[in-house]
């Protein structure tokens, strides 16, 4: 339905009286009470901000941080209601997105592993530096985890940058309160970093925090339009992808189990108190026999944990862990042992090769470290000391939080991992100015140590292949420990206890070339046979035999790839415009999903053959990511390889003159 021009005038008006000084406690009455689609409007505008840049930092993917970010609002608009503190609307906005972009991040691992994608998706920001990434990811997890009386001012103050005076207001705590918490929150979150290695100041924890997302008008509209018609109980399920309604629906079960929970345990609380006196006799009773009958076959020292002793953990202590997901290495092993009092990690790969060696902590503490791997994105998690100290690997990227060593302390010899065939490619500090961080290549595969000197280290990966150089590489020492090398397009950053590289893993990068050598022998050949459980908008299935003498265009999508949809209509004008011209258009809709795709067609006026994929067509032709766009000549050969761009008209009416 058109506006009317009062209409329009009405819009603009209550926009002017929904201003930034209506308290968010106002507007979501406003909204809970009347539906107000201004008010929910002001409350996105005024945390939108915030939504997006929790889930950019988390998910560095652009499609699905939006995904994340509709779904927070989706579940803030159905639980306006029941939020108990209206007035920390920020915080309990914080604590959404973070959870359902972590959500989001694993079933986009999902995907990625299901469609045989080991290259990354895009990034959010392309051009910034891993390392400013990973720092903000860090102080996101510990901001997570601070007490909602800390939580709140620091998210009112740095993320959202209001004055302590407007927090206080907002939050409704007196001026001194929200300062005097502030404080407390602040040096919290400073303690929490500092247990992993970081070190920040308060300016340079302002300035990390202060980076706003801008929350483009097209995503904001959608969202708050989704949002007013779903509590009316008048959304489609057009409006909403199926990643965001399912993301959106993940969250609110969560609340409600966690309710659940709370509520269990309260009344398990209950029903303990009137049994207390009786167990409280029983156990004291109990414990008079156990002091008067000595202990049978029960170790007497307190270094009973196989492997430890009562100082830490035992030399020679170890465990191995083997890789069995060829999608992390398939082969690969990890180690972690104890050796000369300190414990130390090592993968090596199929070949005997070690790929990554890191002297981590002390082993002072009994208590064997926790080791986990692998999951949806992490290939293995060590973390020993309460955590003190960790390894944490994925595919791409290596973290690490170290002891600091000074001297000889916790360094093993160069000649364990580094043979004669490695000469020194460079360096950055040195035995005068230590750590020293050096370079090292063989015929294969490019190498960093870091530790007192060349010759001892506590710390050596191989950072990429030899053959993946691309642009250089090159050192940077800092002021201070800091220490930074690069090698094309990987990087590392050390400052003697936080380490974090962004790296060439053997497995990826194999499969990487391998992907690429069978993608190159696709192109001038036959195309390979389709594969599908249904064929939408085509009488019969469709077969290569039948296309002869015909240019066919293929589109590899799914309805829940939000670049896809959009894309979806100029592939439906290049339908419109060649079909009678010699061109077919096949769409290829990826095995997930697909539940719905009749309907979607109908909604969306879809007419070119689609067909639901068995998994096998994506497969056959090494599709890695949605959208991928093929063309095939009119000898069924495939004369243009998987692109995420659509073939120009021109590239299209060349091949129709042939």
């Amino acid at each position: 339905m058109a506006k009317t021009p009062g209409g329009i005038l009405l819009r603009h008006i209550r926009k002017l009286l929904a201003t930034r000084e209506v308290p968010d406690q106002q507007l979501l009455e406003r909204f809970i009470q009347r539906h107000d689609e201004i008010a929910f409007e002001m409350l996105v505008q005024r945390h939108g901000p915030l939504v997006l840049g929790v889930c950019r930092r988390v998910l560095h993917h652009e499609h699905d941080a939006e995904d994340a970010f509709q779904a927070t609002f989706l579940v803030l608009a159905q639980k306006a209601g029941s939020i108990r503190k209206l007035g920390s609307v920020s915080s309990w906005l914080y604590g959404v997105a973070n959870r359902i972009a972590a959500k989001a991040r694993m079933n986009a691992a999902k995907r990625r592993c299901h469609e045989d994608r080991a290259e990354s998706l895009p990034t959010v920001e392309p051009a910034e530096d891993v390392n400013w990434r990973e720092l903000r990811s860090l102080l996101d997890e510990e901001l997570q985890r601070l007490p909602e009386k800390y939580r709140a001012p620091l998210v009112l103050c740095y993320l959202e940058g209001k004055t302590q005076d407007e927090a206080a207001r907002e939050l409704d705590w007196t001026p001194g309160a929200v300062k005097g918490r502030l404080e407390r929150g602040r040096d919290a979150l400073r303690t929490r970093l500092s247990r992993r290695g970081v070190t920040l100041s308060v300016a340079l924890l302002a300035t990390v925090l202060a980076r706003k997302a801008t929350v483009q008008a097209a995503l904001l509209n959608t969202t708050v339009r989704t949002a007013t018609l779903m509590v009316a109980g008048q959304v489609e399920s057009s409006m909403i992808s199926v990643q965001v309604a399912r993301l959106a629906a993940g969250a609110t079960r969560a609340m409600l189990m966690t309710k659940v929970k709370v509520g269990a345990a309260i009344l398990l609380v209950a029903s303990m108190a009137t049994v207390g006196t009786g167990m409280l006799a029983y156990g004291q009773l109990a414990a008079k026999q156990r002091q008067e009958e000595p202990s049978k076959g029960i170790a007497k020292d307190k270094g009973e944990l196989p492997g430890t002793t009562e100082a830490g953990l035992k030399e020679g202590w170890e465990k191995s862990i083997p890789i069995p997901d060829a999608n992390f290495g398939e082969g690969d092993t990890y180690r972690v042992w104890v050796e000369k009092g300190w414990l130390q990690a090592k993968r090596r790969t199929k070949a005997g090769q070690t790929d990554w060696h890191i002297v981590l902590a002390r082993a002072t503490d009994p208590e064997p470290p926790t080791i986990r791997a692998p999951n949806d994105t992490v290939t293995v998690d060590i973390s020993y000391r309460g955590g003190r100290f960790f390894i944490r690997e994925t595919r791409d990227v290596l973290r690490c939080v170290r002891e600091r060593k000074r001297g000889t302390d916790g360094t093993w010899p160069r000649s364990d991992s580094l043979d004669g065939s490695y000469r020194g490619a460079g360096s950055a500090g040195g035995a005068d100015q230590p750590p020293m961080l050096a370079g090292w290549m063989n015929d294969e595969w490019f190498v960093v140590t870091i530790g007192p000197t060349s010759e001892r280290f506590d710390c050596l990966l191989r950072l990429n292949p030899k053959s993946e150089r691309g642009a250089g590489y090159g050192f940077q020492g800092f002021r201070g420990d800091l220490r930074e090398a690069f090698h094309g397009d990987t990087r590392i950053m050390d400052d003697g206890e936080l380490l974090t590289a962004r790296r060439g893993l053997e497995a990826v990068v194999k499969a990487k070339h391998a992907r690429e050598a069978a993608r190159a022998k696709l192109v001038d050949a036959p195309a390979p046979a389709l594969d599908g459980k249904e064929w939408h908008n085509a009488v019969q299935a469709l077969a290569w035999k039948d296309l002869r003498g015909k240019v066919v265009l293929l589109d590899f999508w799914a309805t829940w790839c939000s670049p896809c949809v959009k894309k979806l209509p100029e592939v439906q004008a290049l339908h419109e415009e060649f079909q009678g011209k010699g061109l077919v258009v096949i769409g290829i809709h990826s095995q997930q999903g697909g539940e719905k795709l009749a309907e979607f067609v109908r909604e969306h006026k879809l007419s070119f053959p689609i067909l639901l994929d068995s998994g096998k067509t994506v497969e056959r032709f090494l599709i890695e990511s949605f959208p991928s766009y093929m063309l095939l000549d009119k000898r069924g050969r495939v004369i243009r390889g998987a692109s995420h761009e659509l073939p120009k008209k021109g590239e299209i009416e060349q091949l129709l003159g042939k």
